[in-house]
């Protein structure tokens, strides 16, 4: 199915916390949106868990992001986007645990990426990131 459990678009000073969303197709979806915060939320079964594109001054902060083992799952795919700041996140049982394309001035800090079938972060085409694995 085609359904998104909370999607964002064109929004200024968003703050999605204490959130529990699961079986979506896309969980959260932002788009073209500026200053958003996800604390303290969880994500279960989503073939994708959190998109973000061409968006600025995301944070993610205790987000905790479960998959079922071998479906293909998706934690965090953002695109196109800047300043983002991804800390204390935990991403299990998923394909894709964090996937940057395109992204600039990031900072990905103390999360656990564990169980990941094919990567459990990508970088690709981006500038000025910082991993800090732990």
């Amino acid at each position: 199915s085609n359904n998104t459990g909370i999607y964002i678009r064109n929004a200024r000073k968003t703050i999605i916390e204490k959130s529990n969303i699961y079986n979506y197709s896309t969980a959260i979806l932002i788009n073209r949106s500026q200053k958003t915060k996800i604390a303290t939320t969880r994500t279960e079964f989503s073939n994708n868990s959190i998109i973000i594109t061409n968006s600025e001054q995301i944070t993610i902060n205790k987000v905790t992001i479960r998959g079922k083992e071998n479906l293909g799952n998706n934690g965090i795919l953002i695109q196109n986007s800047n300043n983002i700041e991804i800390m204390q996140t935990n991403c299990l049982n998923l394909s894709e645990g964090i996937y940057l394309s395109n992204v600039s001035d990031a900072i990905i800090t103390h999360n656990q990426i564990k169980q990941c079938s094919d990567t459990g972060i990508s970088i690709i085409d981006s500038k000025n990131i910082l991993l800090r694995m732990g």
